[in-house]
């Protein structure tokens, strides 16, 4: 299966002013360029109706590629907290989307271990859950070690995970931007 598509995302706890002109990016990268495109959306700062309201938008403005995710904690928030009525966990937002919305859905993951996992085989163990409910494929956080990369797929093979598994390649442009991306994900820069 071949995957080719850009990815748009709207940066931690995005307003829905960055939302919406993600959708707006989304839709004009496939009108205007005949790429498919796939929009990030995170259960960050928003209820189970305001996700719905925005996947009705996503969808009216005819997004087909949908990444969900749990979400990094708003920018001048360290710890992660779910919104009242809202959705905990990314596996929640899959369910959710896979319910209810014909999109296909991708999902994170992590070679290096999310930083919030228990250990690396619980992190593998809830990236198969995500599969199991629905994600067609997954996305690594960045990384600079292709080892990890290549150690994790096999292990992700072992398990079950047989969904594409694309490596998430984000170009160092500015060293402090990816100093901060990395600290807050917990990737290693060699």
């Amino acid at each position: 299966m071949e995957l080719t598509l850009v990815s748009v995302t709207y940066g931690a706890g995005g307003s829905p002013v960055q939302k919406r002109k993600t959708i707006d990016i989304v839709s004009s990268i496939k009108a205007d360029h005949g790429l498919q495109a796939m929009a990030h959306f995170t259960c960050v700062g928003a209820t189970t109706d305001e996700l719905r309201r925005m996947l009705d938008t996503m969808r009216d403005a005819g997004v087909e590629n949908v990444l969900a995710l749990r979400g990094d904690p708003p920018r001048g928030q360290t710890e992660w907290i779910a919104t009242d009525g809202g959705l905990r966990y990314s596996r929640e937002l899959i369910e959710m989307i896979r319910d209810e919305y014909d999109f296909a859905i991708g999902a994170a993951c992590f070679p290096e271990v999310h930083i919030h996992a228990d250990s690396a085989e619980a992190d593998l163990r809830y990236c198969k859950e995500k599969v199991d409910v629905g994600a067609r494929f997954l996305i690594t956080q960045l990384f600079f070690d292709n080892a990890s990369y290549w150690d994790f797929v096999a292990r992700a093979r072992e398990i079950g995970i047989d969904v594409p598994i694309i490596p998430g390649i984000m170009p160092i442009t500015n060293y402090g931007q990816i100093r901060r991306m990395t600290s807050m994900c917990g990737a290693t820069i060699p």
